[in-house]
């Protein structure tokens, strides 16, 4: 019983310090009865002002989603090696969660796609994004990745947009 109080206590602990690492007016996505552009209206474009001049990995921070692939913005016609942001894409939370990884990617193609479009502040070299996406798929890693957040969380935010077409 000992064992189980313990494990209670440092659970709550562990939530409650996760909530508050989340910014100020954040509203968690259980809010939304699995309502994803609504979620992201609601805590990234209509409170824009907390994130435009911070850190992309802000986002990241706040983000419950599980971010299904991320493409480039903007790219110049004119320069192909900059682009000017990231558009991050979202798997539908109305899909059954209990279904495979795969049935969900195959499902979700059918159905909405939901994404941030983020521009950021300096332009984004497009060498070091495909050096980094061409390692990902030597890997197997088709989808979003750690490493590809780890390239774009420094990047300093200058608009955010959310989307559902």
């Amino acid at each position: 019983m000992k064992k189980h109080l313990i494990s209670f206590a440092f659970t709550l602990l562990t939530v409650a310090f996760m909530n508050a690492q989340k910014t100020p007016g954040y509203i968690p996505l259980a809010s939304f009865n699995k309502d994803t552009l609504q979620y992201l209206k609601a805590n990234f474009e209509n409170q824009k002002a907390k994130y435009i001049g911070k850190p992309i990995g802000m986002i990241f921070n706040d983000l419950e989603l599980e971010i299904k692939c991320g493409l480039r913005l903007n790219q110049s016609p004119r320069s192909k090696k900059y682009f000017a942001g990231v558009i991050l894409l979202f798997y539908n939370l109305s899909l059954n969660q209990s279904y495979s990884l795969e049935k969900r990617r195959r499902l979700s193609e059918e159905m909405k796609n939901y994404g941030l479009y983020i521009e950021t502040e300096q332009p984004i070299n497009s060498v070091d994004y495909i050096t980094i996406s061409r390692r990902d798929y030597a890997n197997g890693n088709v989808d979003w990745s750690n490493n590809r957040k780890i390239f774009f969380a420094p990047f300093i935010v200058k608009s955010i947009k959310a989307s559902g077409n």
